[in-house]
C-alpha cells in the first residue's frame, strides 16, 4: 500500500479504479435509500426493487422471495404490480428502498 491508496471493504477504490470495479462496489457493497422517486417508470414496484438483485446475479427464486419480503416490510405488498406513477410519494420512495436488495455492507441515505 502506498500513500493515497484508498480501500473500501477490502478492495482498492480510487481515482485509478476502473468503472467496473467501482460499479461492483456500489452494486454489492453499498445500498442506497433515495428520498426522491428515482424509479424506472416502465417497471412495476416489484421490478424496481428486483433490479439491483438481477444486476448482482442473484438466483431468481432468491430475488422473488427477497422482493416480497422487502415490499412487505414497507407495507407495499399489495402494490407489487403498481407502476411509479400509481404510487404515492412515500410509496414510490419505499418501492425503491434498495437497502437490503443486494445485502450491502453499508447503506447510504440521501435526503
Amino acid at each position: 500500500m502506498k500513500s493515497g491508496d484508498m480501500f473500501l471493504f477490502g478492495k482498492k477504490a480510487g481515482m485509478n479504479s476502473t468503472d467496473k470495479v467501482l460499479a461492483n462496489l456500489r452494486l454489492k457493497e453499498i445500498g442506497f435509500v433515495f428520498q426522491a422517486f428515482n424509479l424506472l417508470p416502465s417497471l412495476t414496484a416489484f421490478e424496481n426493487v428486483e433490479l439491483p438483485m438481477l444486476l448482482a446475479g442473484k438466483p431468481k427464486k432468491e430475488r422473488i422471495a427477497r422482493v416480497y419480503k422487502l415490499l412487505d416490510r414497507v407495507g407495499m405488498l399489495h402494490r407489487t404490480k403498481s407502476f411509479p406513477a400509481q404510487l404515492s410519494g412515500g410509496g414510490a420512495a419505499a418501492g425503491h428502498y434498495r437497502e437490503g436488495t443486494s445485502e450491502p455492507s453499508k447503506t447510504v441515505a440521501h435526503g
